[in-house]
């Protein structure tokens, strides 16, 4: 469940069972609280959580429910717009063809440039969108808060403790 631990004393014929309860709603981080400027582990979990299922389960739920049938596949494709039909069919090509890897060494490459997008480019990218010194228009420094100024991480081969 993330960063979220339940605990409850459960004491048979004299405290409700644990299914009888049920859990407060989770607030909602907006997107971009997510994407560019988390500083709580939920924020980071939660982004873990969102990309895990963008790279791996997605794509393969995609790619299996048009391997294991084709035909109802595209009949369920048929119901949808057309900007919906093109990003499935583009989701199983890229599943399929474009990042199937072949062999190991393709499995690395893959990952590594995942850690070059993630935790170089866009960083750098955010950085030279949002220098150190960027005020926002009421004149108050952007990078301040919450929102602490991101380092991009360099990959290091040779490190073999951390990236």
């Amino acid at each position: 469940m993330g960063g979220k631990g339940n605990t409850q004393v459960i004491y048979p014929h004299l405290t409700e069972s644990y299914s009888s309860s049920n859990d407060p709603p989770e607030k909602e981080t907006p997107v971009c609280t997510l994407k560019n400027f988390p500083y709580e582990i939920q924020h980071t979990i939660q982004w873990g959580r969102e990309k895990f299922s963008d790279l791996f389960t997605s794509p393969a739920e995609t790619a299996n429910q048009y391997i294991e049938d084709v035909k109802g596949f595209l009949e369920r494709l048929k119901q949808m717009n057309a900007s919906q039909q093109i990003d499935m069919l583009v989701a199983v090509k890229k599943a399929l063809v474009d990042d199937r890897s072949s062999s190991p060494e393709e499995c690395i490459a893959w990952g590594r440039g995942l850690f070059e997008h993630y935790y170089h480019n866009e960083i750098k990218q955010l950085i030279h969108t949002l220098p150190a010194d960027h005020v926002n228009d009421q004149g108050v420094k952007f990078w301040s808060g919450t929102k602490r100024y991101p380092h991009p991480l360099t990959f290091d081969a040779n490190n073999v403790s951390s990236p």
